[in-house]
């Protein structure tokens, strides 16, 4: 690949094809760059910076870097061949007639054909070792293996739901060392990308309970709802889906990080001028996940759920 084909990869319309939400401005977010959750840290902020001109990639915060073939193979988990494909296919304007058409909603079932409900013994371990137990957290939130073989083997299959219709999927990676820690289902395999959709609405009722990460939802249990992301451009859509829940009362639990609270008082204030009455919970430190089973139980108690 030349520099030239770097340069005039459209970064901003791959980004919004495989359904990773990116930052185009505020914190970690320098002149020059767009930011998305680093493939390496262990949390959902912007630490990792790609540069508009030559595309590579850097994380402020673990160092993790690299070049745009190595971005999309961490980002897909494919190989080079597929890699420099993709550099070609996304050459120039990525324009709305060239994004790939959505999946039409007809009932059918549209998760990856290796999704299976037999979970290797690894998979079970993963969670276990996440403080949940498998036996109630799979049925509960209708979790999938991600097969043996194929790009989603080694992840468990989130699926996200829409008025009890999946709409779309989140690959969450089952072992500490596999890359990236999250892996959106592609668009034209979505009816609606993980960039423009929350998880956990179905189950939401009177109050509501705004996280960011598909644990942070598990750890609070239902009615809390999770956010995958914050990004600038599709940042409406979320919204949108979270101003039309049945809920009038939003408690919004953000990570401790700066960063982080500073999304969480933007959506804030959003969401109070559509009318919502809004109160933003500060962590001392870490995400909701980090609760214990027993700060978890006696946060819901206080919020009403």
């Amino acid at each position: 690949m030349t520099m030239d084909e770097f340069q005039s990869f459209d970064i901003r319309g791959y980004l919004d094809w495989i359904g990773t939400p990116y930052w185009e401005a505020g914190p970690n977010v320098a002149h020059g760059w767009i930011g998305i959750q680093c493939l390496s840290c262990d949390d959902g902020h912007n630490h990792l910076g790609i540069a508009l001109d030559r595309k590579n990639y850097s994380c402020w915060k673990c160092k993790a870097r690299g070049n745009l073939v190595d971005l999309i193979c961490e980002l897909e988990d494919c190989n080079l061949r597929e890699a420099r494909e993709r550099i070609e296919e996304f050459q120039g304007d990525f324009t709305e007639a060239q994004e790939r058409p959505r999946l039409e909603d007809e009932g059918q079932d549209i998760l990856p054909k290796s999704a299976s409900k037999k979970f290797p013994t690894g998979h079970l371990s993963f969670i276990r070792k996440r403080r949940y137990d498998p036996d109630v957290l799979i049925p509960e939130w209708d979790l999938f293996s991600g097969g043996m073989l194929g790009r989603w083997k080694g992840r468990i299959i989130v699926p996200v739901k829409l008025d009890g219709r999946i709409v779309t999927w989140i690959g969450m990676a089952a072992s500490a060392s596999r890359s990236p820690k999250y892996l959106a289902a592609p668009v034209e395999q979505s009816i609606i990308p993980a960039s423009e959709t929350i998880y956990g609405g179905d189950y939401v009722r009177d109050v509501a309970v705004v996280v960011e990460g598909v644990t942070d939802t598990w750890r609070i249990g239902k009615g809390a709802v999770a956010t995958l992301g914050m990004g600038a451009a599709a940042m409406d859509a979320k919204l949108a889906r979270l101003a039309n829940l049945p809920a009038s009362r939003y408690f919004i639990i953000f990570d401790a990080e700066d960063d982080a609270q500073m999304n969480a008082e933007r959506l804030g204030r959003e969401l109070k001028v559509c009318g919502k009455e809004v109160e933003i919970i500060e962590l001392d430190a870490g995400d909701p996940d980090d609760l214990s089973d027993d700060e978890a139980n006696d946060l819901r108690k206080e919020l009403g759920l």
